[in-house]
């Protein structure tokens, strides 16, 4: 090695080195900065996205279901009405009809609706006069299109009916005072 040679050689390796270690920190730190900047990105596009609508948990409708009060009411002459509850304890409306083929049972009322959770009184005139004197028994149907018909029975007892024609007070027998 000559003079000359030794110390340019050295300092050339030496510049070398040190411009590999600027050159390596250079790159570490544009490699910083990309990172930066996309995240800081990622986030600018998050804060401008409107937030996601919260999940809120639903759950299907309860199909109808008609509940009944009584499945039989009781009547005692003189008395001319009775009267049940029915209720629709699902979600969903239901049609009902309601119907007897007892000639003494009437009910003012052939049906209707009833939406989710309502109810409804189904009143029931008794006419002892249209054939049923004492104790008798009959039934009135209840339909409705979202399962089996329900039967409610109606019991009426007590003394034969009086006709309007007739008095109001006992007659005397006869040969009685």
């Amino acid at each position: 090695m000559t003079a000359q040679q030794g110390p340019t050689s050295a300092r050339h390796r030496w510049g070398a080195a040190r411009v590999t270690t600027v050159t390596a920190a250079a790159l570490a730190l544009i490699g910083v900065a990309v990172l930066a900047l996309r995240s800081g990105n990622a986030e600018t596009r998050a804060d401008r996205t409107p937030p996601a609508a919260p999940v809120v948990a639903t759950r299907s409708p309860l199909p109808a279901a008609l509940v009944v009060s009584t499945r039989s009411v009781h009547v005692e002459q003189p008395a001319t009405t009775t009267s049940f509850g029915i209720a629709n304890t699902g979600d969903l409306p239901l049609i009902y009809q309601v119907s007897t083929r007892t000639p003494w049972i009437r009910a003012p009322g052939i049906g209707g609706s009833l939406g989710g959770g309502s109810g409804h009184r189904i009143d029931l005139l008794v006419d002892p006069s249209a054939g049923a004197e004492g104790e008798a028994t009959g039934t009135v149907v209840l339909s409705w299109d979202g399962g089996p018909d329900v039967v409610v029975h109606v019991h009426m007892d007590g003394a034969a009916p009086v006709s309007p024609s007739s008095s109001t007070r006992p007659r005397p027998e006869p040969g009685s005072r």
